[in-house]
């Protein structure tokens, strides 16, 4: 029945922190989840020198934010009339593995097993992957320039080599003239390689061309690739490098986060006065 009482400020007794707090449940950056509709995405098995940039008609991610499956269209009329036939493509046995994920673009790979569509990576090596937002219709720039450099990669090596890696790489476009160049910095080995090449834009996809040479080697680079959410901040290249003498590549992903971008002139509608 006592009232409570309170002693004076100097007096008051500090709680101490506990040693391991616990954290909130929410991650410290959002993570890109679900279905995603006409979501871009760049591919390359290991050991291929061709990468792929599509559209598809959708990708799922699981909660942790790892592909899981992607469908390509394809349409079985000469004159692209009739309805589309959707192939999804899954793990199968494959497993999923995450390399980062930043709520705007994905990249990982898929690695031992096979395949839904046969594709056996015990044998061939990973299936390398970078998808994400597509960009949202008028968002993406026609004039102006923009800087790209890389967040996160994959690298794998086919008969070339026992450990590959990305050190570090960039892009640096200009919407307006559709060009653009890209640099690369590879270790082979333990050695590296430096380089890079042009760019072309068509649209919100992207292709490079170049190479990198060094005492990792010298390797042809060829590059395909999209751009990713609004305004096109984020953009991922999947890469084939191919040595210049004997056989052997290198394979893998890059993604990018926009570090720069210098408005252009976009054309506006002319808005005419009222009567």
């Amino acid at each position: 029945d006592e009232k409570p009482f309170l002693p004076p400020d100097g007096n008051r007794t500090q709680i101490a922190a506990p040693q391991n707090p616990i954290q909130d449940a929410n991650p410290p950056f959002p993570v890109l989840t679900g279905t995603v509709d006409m979501a871009p995405i760049a591919y390359v098995f290991n050991g291929s020198t061709s990468p792929t940039a599509v559209t598809t008609s959708s990708v799922t991610l699981n909660s942790a934010g790892t592909l899981v499956s992607y469908g390509l269209q394809s349409n079985n009329n000469f004159f692209f009339e009739g309805p589309n036939t959707i192939t999804t493509i899954t793990p199968g046995s494959s497993t999923p593995v995450s390399a980062g994920n930043d709520g705007i673009i994905a990249w990982g790979r898929w690695i031992g097993g096979v395949t839904s569509e046969g594709q056996n990576l015990g044998s061939s090596g990973p299936f390398h992957y970078v998808t994400g937002l597509p960009v949202p219709k008028g968002t993406m720039p026609t004039s102006g320039s923009a800087s790209y450099s890389a967040m996160g990669a994959t690298a794998s090596c086919a008969s070339i080599c026992s450990t590959a890696a990305v050190t570090g790489s960039t892009l640096s476009v200009n919407f307006g003239t559709n060009q653009g160049a890209f640099t690369l910095g590879m270790l082979v080995d333990n050695k590296a390689s430096n380089g890079g090449g042009s760019l072309n834009l068509n649209g919100t996809q992207f292709e490079g061309s170049g190479s990198i040479s060094g005492q990792g080697g010298s390797f042809y680079v060829n590059g395909m690739g999209n751009f990713h959410g609004a305004g096109a901040v984020r953009a991922g290249m999947a890469y084939g490098l191919q040595a210049y003498e004997g056989y052997g590549s290198i394979s893998g992903v890059i993604a990018y986060k926009q570090t720069s971008i210098t408005p252009g002139t976009e054309t506006l509608p002319l808005t005419l006065p009222k009567k």
